[in-house]
């Protein structure tokens, strides 16, 4: 890995020489006749370049996915088939069963479901069941979604209940349909099977689909970062992979041992990288500070100079050469690739 250390305004060169190096440059011997004469060290150029540096902070962090819900059950009954942790329930999937014949069915949409629906009920409910129904193929005949359910959303209805093996009246009652703005994981499941479930029971609690990575910064560095802002994430089997930062939470909480941190949200570019893991670690490169277009050479060009500090010397086109301190002594005069640089090589 390139060592790097800034050289004036504008270079930037290798931060540290081996004993050996400096020994090669004519360090002095000791005292007494038996001297044994230093190793013939070869010079040799090297490129200028020009790079980007960057100062980063790794932070600890935690990889799993966005936002938090429930799926609330209406239906009395026995649980006889309940979703498992970590299953992924998308439009038009059973989500539970009651009573061996009564299904509970996800499907998308802002508004809960809170009441039965049948012929002669409008509202922003029934408009959303209308849109699933469409979605899912049984609209033919229904017309356009308007939030009216006729005697053709009934038909529609009971040709969906045929194809899930529930009772075909054309009646959706409560509890048989969870709306959900998107498709949901299964979180953890509170009821277990063959249990007698009560009206208003959680049958299961759930996050998006979505994989996030959140960083609990404390409260006083939010400055650290920014929406928008790209950064670096080490996965637990060291698999290197890229996030952007898409909230800071507005909301501080005190963690017990005192700190007072803020929830940072990131979005993966990647999410098929990361697997399924769950409350994992993982590692958050933040850059801090990043120093564009400076000039760079490998350690191998840097001189250690007997009035302290470091230098490199410049080779012109005709062989000859010259100095740049580390001061900036001649540092404009150097560009990328024009001008190579010698120094030791080992």
């Amino acid at each position: 890995m390139k060592r790097l250390l800034l050289l004036g305004a504008g270079i930037a060169i290798g931060v540290a020489l081996t004993a050996g190096v400096l020994a090669g440059m004519g360090g002095i011997a000791p005292a007494g006749d038996d001297v044994t004469p230093a190793a013939v060290v070869t010079r040799a150029s090297a490129p200028v370049t020009r790079e980007t540096l960057r100062y980063t902070e790794d932070l600890d962090a935690t990889l799993g996915y966005d936002g938090s819900g429930v799926i609330p059950g209406w239906i009395e009954g026995t649980a006889t088939a309940l979703p498992e942790e970590g299953d992924i329930l998308d439009q038009g999937m059973v989500i539970a069963e009651i009573d061996g014949d009564r299904r509970v069915v996800l499907l998308y949409g802002d508004r809960p479901a809170w009441r039965p629906m049948l012929e002669g009920t409008d509202g922003a409910d029934v408009r959303q069941l209308e849109v699933a129904l469409g979605t899912l193929g049984f609209a033919d005949g229904m017309g356009k979604p308007d939030g009216e359910y006729t005697a053709a959303t009934a038909d529609a209805v009971k040709r969906w209940q045929r194809s899930i093996g529930a009772d075909d009246d054309g009646i959706v009652q409560l509890g048989e349909v969870v709306f959900t703005p998107g498709a949901v994981r299964v979180a953890a499941i509170p009821v277990h099977l063959g249990e007698p479930v009560r009206s208003g029971v959680i049958l299961a609690t759930t996050t998006s689909a979505t994989r996030v990575v959140t960083l609990p910064l404390d409260a006083d560095r939010q400055d650290i970062v920014a929406v928008g802002d790209a950064v670096g994430i080490t996965l637990p089997d060291d698999t290197e992979t890229s996030g952007t930062v898409r909230e800071i939470g507005r909301v501080a909480r005190t963690d017990p041992d005192g700190t007072t941190r803020v929830d940072v949200t990131i979005d993966l570019d990647d999410p098929a990288v990361t697997g399924s893991l769950d409350g994992a670690p993982v590692t958050v490169s933040v850059t801090r500070e990043a120093r564009e277009s400076l000039l760079t050479v490998t350690v191998d060009a840097l001189l250690a100079l007997a009035e302290g500090g470091y230098g490199v010397e410049l080779v012109t086109g005709d062989g000859a050469s010259r100095l740049a301190r580390e001061d900036g002594e001649c540092a404009q005069d150097i560009s990328p690739g024009s001008m190579p640089v010698r120094g030791l090589s080992a």
